[in-house]
């Protein structure tokens, strides 16, 4: 699920189309894949495929934190700062 979202977001073998490449990478983070967790978050966050939310995009950046990733605390702590400046 991950690489037909990754196929959809690069035009791999397909037309590019951010929104299908989103339905792909929620679809596998759902199913708990990591790397798709992030290209969730981001993708909410970005606003890319999908509508900013950041009340959403908080909730999948615990969801990856909880799962080790380093680069979705980071993405936090940015948006922490972001909305406390």
């Amino acid at each position: 699920m991950s690489n037909v979202g990754d196929s959809y977001e690069n035009g791999i073998g397909v037309s590019k189309d951010k929104k299908e490449a989103f339905k792909w990478y929620l679809k596998a983070a759902e199913k708990e894949h990591n790397k798709s967790q992030y290209a969730v978050e981001t993708s909410i966050y970005e606003g890319c495929g999908i509508k900013k939310d950041i009340v959403n995009v908080i909730h999948w950046l615990n969801k990856s934190i909880e799962n080790g990733n380093t680069s979705a605390n980071e993405l936090l702590e940015e948006i922490i700062n972001m909305i406390t400046s």
